[in-house]
């Protein structure tokens, strides 16, 4: 019998030793002989009644332990949620607010039109004809469908200085915010894509002062992130093409 408790200790001896490792605290439940339950002390599991762990408890490698982490490192040990991708989808338009059947995109066709536009139906729902010069290049467009409405400042840039941590109503808002949006060609809304200021100006240069004057009176309104540098180079731009129009002005 003595022979079977040395072998028996000598296991639990060896298993302590090179078996076992940090036991969370949670599974030492049950090792004390009374209902102090146990508490873990620089790695070591200790009953909080002062009474010694059972030898099952030992033999579960209870002797050490790991310390339940507090829930300011739990919170920490979390996978940061990852940036919601950009998607047009996100932005909700065109809509139509005030529910007199012309949506975001009509209303301005009809605002910018330079003669009284033409409509679909006798609703006056749907632009089909107006007179439009669009201001990136100077050309004037007759037919609505040859009319992009281009947001100035656009939704993927938006999204990426900030709009994406927008609620679905703040998005819904900016998107069909009318002074960030221009009727243009579909052609130079394309080549000006997703393309802040620093990358993309409209080849119109008469047009680009009051371009860069929406661009930082939409950027400030919405209050977007806009990285430093490029801020201080889009005021400069600013700054250089309002003189060169205001110079131009002044000659004519």
């Amino acid at each position: 019998m003595r022979g079977s408790t040395w072998i028996y200790q000598s296991v639990i001896f060896l298993f302590l030793c090179f078996g076992a490792s940090d036991v969370s605290i949670a599974d030492c439940r049950g090792c004390c002989s009374h209902h102090g339950g146990v508490t873990c002390s620089n790695s070591i599991t200790q009953c909080r009644d002062g009474s010694p762990l059972s030898a099952k408890c030992e033999a579960k490698g209870c002797g050490k332990c790991s310390a339940p982490r507090k829930s300011s490192e739990r919170i920490k040990s979390r996978k940061s949620k990852p940036d919601q991708a950009y998607s047009r989808r996100l932005y909700r338009h065109w809509v139509d607010e005030d529910g007199d059947c012309q949506n975001t995109r009509h209303e301005v066709l009809i605002m910018t039109s330079q003669v009284e536009p033409k409509f679909k139906t006798p609703r006056h729902c749907i632009v089909i004809q107006g007179k439009w010069v669009e201001p990136y290049s100077g050309e004037i467009i007759i037919e609505a469908r040859h009319i992009d409405i281009d947001h100035v400042v656009p939704l993927n840039y938006a999204h990426k200085v900030g709009a994406k941590d927008w609620s679905a109503k703040k998005r819904q808002q900016f998107a069909n915010d009318l002074e960030n949006l221009i009727p243009v060609s579909a052609r130079e809304n394309r080549k000006k894509g997703a393309k802040p200021p620093t990358e993309w100006m409209p080849p119109n240069q008469s047009y680009r002062c009051e371009y860069l004057k929406r661009w930082t009176k939409i950027t400030r309104k919405y209050k977007l992130n806009e990285p430093q540098r490029s801020l201080a180079s889009v005021n400069q731009m600013m700054d250089q093409a309002c003189k060169v129009h205001d110079q131009s002005n002044q000659t004519k």
